[in-house]
């Protein structure tokens, strides 16, 4: 190799964290960060234990499980196995291991505690706050809807229950985004 040929060097921004319960979390892309909830973290990760692959997300600034995969020893999958997967502890240990990035009124950035963590990832995703710009995004969802669809529309998009969707759509309305 001459010296004017640069050397390439295959770089990775994959990042894994080894947890104390013998399973990891694999953040695809370190770099790759989004708002969670009033901080910032990882868009994607996996947890990885014991034949089990749990996937995450960040949307919207929620945590969410994109897909768990099982794979079965000698035994086989029982019941009982489905039943022992706690998404919400899973997720609490994911995001315990990510972190959740922040910064102060002054602009100085720290990372919360694992305590803090926690209680940030089970707030993000336990209620969705009905912020400007996802109020915006109802309304622009139901009126691009068919007539007759459109509460549908508004639950898929947001991967809601069929009791929130109306209530997403009333507080559009409520707040002079819908007509009604």
């Amino acid at each position: 190799m001459s010296p004017e040929e640069p050397e390439w060097e295959t770089v990775s921004s994959e990042f894994t964290i080894r947890l104390r319960d013998g399973g990891v979390v694999v953040i695809a892309d370190i770099k790759d960060l989004v708002e969670l909830g009033e901080g910032t973290a990882a868009r994607n990760a996996v947890y990885r234990r014991d034949g089990m692959e749990i996937a995450w997300e960040v949307r919207d600034r929620v945590p969410l499980c994109t897909s768990v995969v099982l794979r079965a020893d000698d035994s086989g999958l029982r019941t009982k196995d489905l039943h022992a997967i706690r998404l919400d502890d899973v997720r609490e240990i994911v995001y315990e291991a990510v972190g959740i990035g922040v910064s102060n009124s002054d602009g100085d950035e720290f990372e919360l505690t694992p305590a803090e963590t926690r209680k940030a990832v089970n707030h993000a995703a336990s209620r969705r706050t009905m912020t400007d710009e996802r109020l915006r995004r109802v309304a622009d969802i139901h009126r691009k809807a068919p007539e007759g669809r459109r509460t549908a529309a508004v639950r898929a998009a947001f991967n809601v229950h069929e009791r929130t969707a109306p209530r997403y759509i009333a507080k559009a309305k409520d707040e002079g985004y819908l007509r009604g």
